[in-house]
């Protein structure tokens, strides 16, 4: 797995977007996460590869959780 994809799901963790779901649920999410930056954040992966602060790609990280998880739960 990139960098930048390890990353994002870490700080989706750390940053409590993760909390309300059940432990047997969070492979299942990282999986589905994982493609959907891959596929939809290619440039926000690649930002956070190359270094950049994370604290100026937070709103845009932020984002990216926010409309998969809209998508997972539908979905999930």
């Amino acid at each position: 797995m990139e960098v930048g994809v390890e990353v994002a799901v870490i700080y989706a963790g750390v940053k409590g977007f993760l909390d309300k779901y059940e432990l047997k649920h969070l492979n299942a999410w990282e999986a589905g996460f994982v493609t959907y930056l891959r596929a939809n954040h290619k440039g926000l992966i690649d930002k956070i590869e190359q270094r950049a602060k994370l604290n100026d790609l937070e709103q845009e990280l932020n984002q990216a959780i926010t409309s998969f998880d809209k998508g997972y739960q539908a979905h999930g």
